[in-house]
């Protein structure tokens, strides 16, 4: 009975001084993938009715940030060591990212139309980044805080600046609207390109020698610095301090360059209901140009980021609340840095875990400019466990309460 009571003793007083994200294994290895996807436009009732009706009006009205797509994935692999006073470990993963951004103006002109004699225009944005990353996280403890230092080195693959175009609408006198839009494309990438480049598509993915193209990428790396710092303020409350710090920039090399225009002219409306099919057709004009390869040096750096969070834990390790607010900034000190590159962000949590072996988990979030609620399923068999999570997102945050984007990830983790 007293080798009873010392050992639940014993796991009360561990588990009342919980870290922020306490270990699970002394060695870990662990694997998985997530992706998201969410657009504003239509959710998913909608897209299930037995005729799609989309009201112009409403769209342009509801729409006020214009119509945004997001996408992302990042799958990774690692393993980690945790001992009492220190731990380490190996990770490596891959980041792609996006977000397309077409004006609410356009849906405006689609439902109001034009004045007669009038011109609008519809701005267009776009950015992407890809990245490769590998990172040693080291912990360690000083009296009752724990430090914990990640290192990463991180080699940009392919970066598009936020960039704009612009698309102009004209009602001429004689009732035919023209419409014409230029975007000019600028894509960065680490990959060279030698003479037998021709500027099609087909030979941007034609390939060449890998083995340089790689040893190229990984010379032109970039490095920064993880930190996170966490104190027990009390047996129940644990508080922390992050930072993810740029300290020198990755390098893309090469640039590819092309432009997209298109016209468009339609009859005037009088004459279509007047004359029907002799009223002329729509006239289309489409032109993608040829790429256009240049030796140019781009920097980039992934976001600066920092903020705090805490853990409360009111019935040791059966509940867990925990809650995180900070700001980012992508690409900070590079050239295509504007106040679209600054976001705040944050993370609302609940993670109940039942005899150790079961866990279920909700978070409400806000990161990389995106609004998100996720359900997670934990299964640990000890040595091996599985996590599943999948929720909903959009970058609009009443719209993220609907079926307008989705999100999944899953991980699969072996140790002892």
């Amino acid at each position: 009975m007293k080798k009873i009571f010392f050992a639940v003793l014993l796991i009360s007083v561990f588990s009342a001084f919980a870290e922020l994200y306490p270990a699970k294994r002394y060695v870990e290895i662990g694997a998985g993938a997530g992706f998201r996807f969410s657009e504003n436009l239509a959710g998913i009732a909608d897209i299930m009715k037995k005729e799609l009706v989309i009201d112009l009006d409403e769209v342009y009205s509801n729409m006020k940030k214009g119509f945004i797509v997001t996408a992302g994935v990042s799958p990774e692999a690692y393993m980690d060591f945790n001992f009492k006073k220190f731990g380490f470990g190996f990770h490596v993963g891959m980041d792609v990212s996006g977000r397309m951004n077409l004006s609410r103006d356009f849906f405006g002109v689609l439902a109001n139309g034009i004045e007669a004699g009038k011109e609008t225009s519809v701005d267009m944005s776009l950015w992407l980044q890809s990245f490769v990353e590998a990172s040693v996280p080291v912990y360690f403890k000083i009296f009752d805080f724990k430090v914990k230092v990640t290192p990463t080195y991180f080699v940009p693959l392919v970066y598009v600046p936020d960039v704009s175009a612009r698309a102009s609408f004209v009602n001429k006198s004689d009732g035919t609207i023209e419409a014409k839009v230029n975007a000019p494309i600028s894509i960065y990438t680490a990959q060279k390109f030698g003479e037998s480049f021709d500027g099609s598509i087909d030979s941007i993915f034609s390939g060449g020698d890998i083995s340089s193209m790689v040893s190229d990428a990984l010379k032109n790396g970039g490095f920064d610095l993880g930190v996170l710092v966490e104190y027990p303020f009390t047996r129940k409350l644990d508080l922390g301090a992050y930072a993810n710090i740029p300290i020198v920039p990755g390098k893309l090399t090469g640039k590819l360059s092309t432009s997209i225009t298109a016209s468009i002219k339609t009859p005037s409306l009088i004459d279509m209901i007047a004359d029907g099919e002799d009223a002329g057709e729509t006239e289309y004009d489409y032109e993608m140009g040829d790429f256009v390869y240049t030796e140019e040096k781009y920097y980039v750096n992934r976001p600066l980021r920092f903020g705090a969070e805490i853990a409360y834990r009111p019935w040791k390790n059966w509940l867990t609340l925990r809650a995180s607010a900070g700001l980012a900034f992508r690409n900070p000190f590079g050239k295509d840095f504007n106040i679209r590159s600054f976001y705040p962000e944050y993370n609302l949590g609940a993670e109940f875990v039942l005899f150790y072996v079961l866990g279920l988990s909700f978070h409400t979030e806000y990161t990389q400019q995106v609004f998100a609620h996720t359900l997670q399923l934990i299964l640990n068999a000890r040595v091996f466990e599985l996590d599943i999570s999948a929720g909903i997102c959009n970058s609009d945050f009443l719209k993220s309460f609907k079926i307008q984007g989705a999100r999944a990830a899953v991980t699969v983790k072996f140790g002892f």
